[in-house]
């Protein structure tokens, strides 16, 4: 299993907690280059479980499901919620409160694999 930790503020993500989300939606995070590792182009790999953790650069403050990784290079075949498709996008689940140390040193731009 590979789980995706990404250093951002509270303030960045306070508006994607589980409280402040409605039903049925899911959240997202843009990136230049998505991560790759969580979900292989085309494949059936299961991905339920993998997290996506959001740090401040000690502590985990949020964590959520990734759903979904939209790659940089469109595919039509990809992509299971094919409206509102912006590349480099990770959909995942609303967030939740957490409060544990990072299990790696964050990255202060971009994100790092964990558990690999």
């Amino acid at each position: 299993m590979t789980d995706v930790l990404i250093r951002t503020t509270r303030e960045k993500i306070e508006h994607k907690f589980a409280d402040k989300v409605g039903k049925d939606e899911y959240c997202f995070w843009t990136m230049l280059r998505p991560p790759k590792q969580t979900l292989w182009l085309g494949s059936e790999k299961n991905i339920d479980g993998n997290k996506i953790m959001f740090t401040d650069g000690k502590n985990v403050f949020a964590e959520g499901t990734i759903i979904e990784v939209i790659p940089t290079k469109s595919s039509g075949k990809f992509n299971r919620n094919t409206e509102d498709v912006t590349k480099g996008e990770i959909r995942f689940t609303p967030l939740k409160r957490v409060n544990y140390p990072q299990p790696k040193i964050a990255p202060t731009r971009g994100f790092t694999y964990v558990g690999m």
